[in-house]
């Protein structure tokens, strides 16, 4: 039987195996019988490298990368990624709610890309687009930045942010947009998000339409060379 925990965990968290069955300690709870044996221990709310965190069951798993060993764990064990974000209730069972990679943190919330993508793709005729997190210096977390595909360069921005305040939390719309004539895919027919995110906002960089949100306008503006000077100091409010 699952362990009961004197309270909720109603939140995202690390999950990662040891070879041993072990007993609740303060700041984790134990868990058997995740992949058939083994133990899963979850650290709540735990800011990680990997945060919100992934299950790593003991079981040799086909086709999921081997992951560098988290310091909390004996140099042999041996640990798979498989990328999900569980929640635990307050009877300790665990239950999917997301995908790592597919979310990103900002301003102390957790930020679905596959919802920001869906809404901004239905509201901008199904283009395709894609989104993805961006590290703002002085910022907590990673502001959230949309890649557009736009041929036609139609697009009414400041319908786009009056419409993004009745679909979306503040927290969870894109700080910047970008622009392009048509967005990239791998061979299995995938968004590449990864050039998107080493390119980041920085104008000298990215040669495609820019823009952030201006806070003290209340729509996107463009973002040129001295917008993204003010944002990199710190003078522009996100």
């Amino acid at each position: 039987m699952p362990p009961v925990l004197p309270t909720p965990l109603l939140q995202p968290g690390r999950i990662w195996t040891e070879r041993c069955a072990a007993e609740p300690t303060p700041g984790h709870n134990a868990t058997r019988g995740l992949s058939g044996r083994g133990a899963a221990v979850l650290q709540a709310g735990a800011e990680t490298a990997l945060d919100p965190g992934g299950v790593l069951p003991t079981s040799p798993l086909l086709g999921v990368w081997r992951l560098a060993l988290h310091p909390s764990l004996h140099q042999d064990h041996q640990a798979y990624l498989t990328g999900d974000v569980l929640v635990m209730d307050e009877l300790g069972y665990l239950y999917f709610r997301d995908r790592t990679g597919d979310t990103f943190r900002w301003k102390g919330e957790n930020v679905s890309t596959t919802e920001v993508e869906g809404t901004l793709s239905r509201l901008l005729d199904m283009a395709d687009v894609v989104v993805y997190g961006v590290e703002v210096p002085g910022a907590e977390g990673r502001a959230g930045m949309a890649a557009v595909a736009n041929p036609a360069d139609s697009c009414d921005l400041e319908h786009l942010a009056q419409v993004l305040k009745k679909e979306l939390p503040l927290y969870a719309r894109p700080i910047f947009l970008r622009f392009l004539p048509e967005l990239h895919k791998t061979g299995t027919y995938k968004f590449q998000k990864t050039e998107l995110r080493k390119e980041g906002f920085d104008p000298a960089i990215v040669k495609d339409p820019l823009f952030y949100l201006d806070t003290r306008k209340g729509h996107y503006v463009p973002l040129d060379q001295e917008a993204y000077t003010r944002i990199q100091a710190g003078e522009e409010k996100l």
